[in-house]
């Protein structure tokens, strides 16, 4: 390798392995000599043009040695020279840390039993549970002594829908359906609870930024227990990138509806609601608010039941 190194050592070793695929060859001719098919094989995703480049510049950074054998057919393989097999302390170095990493992933902590299984997690809170609603606040507790517990999990991908609309749209009952079918559901209004309840605060708009940490940390506590998520929120146009932000960070899946009746039969539904009943100024304001582009699919839910519109939202 015929270049000028860097100042910091830390620079120099990726100047050698830049991307994970080379660190993933070198891993695997570490265990003895490789075939190209070989390779290809045992790295999964991995196409032959990407591997060739890649041998290729092993070969050339003096890392990787390629023997041809005077055979017909000819046989070439690859195997580490003395300064590629120098890099084994590198890569069992990220593979301990990886598995500790893994390891710690997804436990479970109450402050009174210790460490916990998830079977012994309540992840909805009924104490925090709005009188004659459905859902709950995300604010998990042990199943044996009632208390909050700590879920240490990142989130690092799976499948989202956010279901947004005006009060009397029929997002949470749809986000209920959907919880029926195995998605875990984040409500907007269980999720300013949650934050009333950890920060002590006495009220929360629902475009506080607590609002959209908190969003964040429920999917990195829910990832610990499936990959399904809905968000049944009121959300303006000017936060939508927020929420992108939150869900690419997670390597998440997203799709945005936007449930949209036409006003009387929202206005309608919003009367016949047994939670609360929201003042018509409001539920004008956001419908006339909630405007979006083609990123974001309107469904006229006038003339559909929640549950057909829960059908249609799964056939997308």
């Amino acid at each position: 390798m015929d270049k000028k190194l860097p100042s910091c050592p830390a620079q120099i070793t990726l100047s050698f392995i830049d991307n994970k695929w080379k660190m993933l060859i070198i891993g695997e001719i570490l265990e003895g000599a490789h075939r190209f098919s070989a390779l290809k094989k045992a790295l999964n995703g991995i196409s032959q043009k990407v591997l060739t480049q890649n041998l290729r510049a092993l070969e050339a950074n003096g890392l990787i040695y390629r023997e041809v054998f005077a055979e017909i057919p000819p046989r070439v393989e690859y195997s580490l020279t003395e300064l590629g097999f120098s890099l084994k302390p590198v890569i069992d170095a990220m593979i301990k840390w990886g598995d500790e990493y893994r390891a710690g992933r997804g436990t479970i902590t109450c402050p009174n039993c210790g460490e916990i299984t998830k079977d012994e997690v309540s992840v909805y809170n009924d104490r925090l549970r709005k009188p004659t609603f459905d859902i709950a606040p995300i604010v998990p507790v042990c199943k044996r002594c009632d208390c909050d517990v700590a879920v240490s999990d990142i989130c690092t991908g799976g499948n989202i829908i956010v279901l947004n609309g005006t009060c009397g749209s029929g997002k949470t009952t749809i986000a209920g359906i959907l919880a029926e079918r195995g998605f875990y559901v984040m409500d907007g209004d269980c999720v300013r609870r949650a934050v009333k309840h950890k920060t002590g605060r006495v009220s929360v708009d629902f475009q506080d930024q607590a609002v959209f940490d908190e969003v964040a940390c429920e999917l990195d506590v829910l990832s610990a227990f499936g990959d399904n998520f809905v968000l049944a929120h009121v959300l303006m146009p000017e936060d939508m990138y927020k929420y992108i932000e939150i869900f690419k960070a997670r390597n998440l899946n997203y799709r945005f509806f936007l449930l949209k009746p036409d006003y009387q039969t929202a206005l309608n539904r919003n009367q016949a609601r047994t939670c609360h009943i929201t003042p018509e100024e409001w539920v004008k304001h956001f419908y006339d608010a909630l405007d979006f582009d083609d990123s974001v699919e309107v469904i006229d839910s006038t003339h559909m039941t929640a549950e057909q519109t829960a059908d249609y939202i799964l056939k997308k």
